[in-house]
């Protein structure tokens, strides 16, 4: 009897905990999607473009090739300068069949007058993001200040040297 308690005991306590876990997560900063437009970034083929990035559709995508350019970077910007609490990388639209082209390692950086940067996050061997089509990852940034431009410096790809993306998203 007193082994039966016990365990009442312990999963009581244990649905305690995952409750107060699910209340903290809902708890979470909702963050407003902010337009950006392409101000810079290396492009070999129109229709995969780096314009593709902020064209607002996952399935359009961004896919450049060539080790000699690499990092790539690709600058984007916003109306008006905003603090960033997260960005999001949306994979194209056929990933899955293409697998290894998202991004590994990368930086972000902001600045107000695209010569002074200000590095906001960096992401060494991040697995986060699978080979699914149109899927968007998100990434906090935390204590950034506000900027009009933003930086992505795609140091490494999971696989070789191509990759592609469908979007850059930045959020306030």
């Amino acid at each position: 009897m007193k082994g039966m308690m016990r365990i009442l005991i312990a999963g009581m306590a244990a649905a305690m905990v995952s409750t107060s876990a699910m209340a903290q997560s809902e708890e979470k900063k909702a963050y407003t999607l902010e337009k950006i437009r392409l101000v810079e970034g290396p492009t070999s083929i129109d229709k995969e473009s780096a314009e593709m990035l902020t064209d607002g559709h996952f399935y359009t995508k961004w896919c450049y090739d060539n080790a000699s350019d690499m990092p790539y970077t690709v600058i984007v910007s916003t109306q008006e300068p905003i603090r960033l609490g997260q960005y999001g990388l949306v994979t194209a639209e056929d990933t899955y069949y293409y697998p290894g082209r998202n991004p590994l390692d990368w930086r972000i950086s902001g600045s107000n007058d695209q010569k002074n940067w200000t590095k906001l996050d960096e992401r060494k061997f991040n697995w986060t993001m699978r080979d699914e089509n149109e899927q968007e990852y998100t990434f906090e940034v935390k204590g950034a200040a506000s900027f009009r431009y933003y930086k992505f410096e795609f140091v490494k790809v999971q696989k070789e040297t191509r990759i592609q993306l469908a979007e850059i998203r930045l959020y306030k």
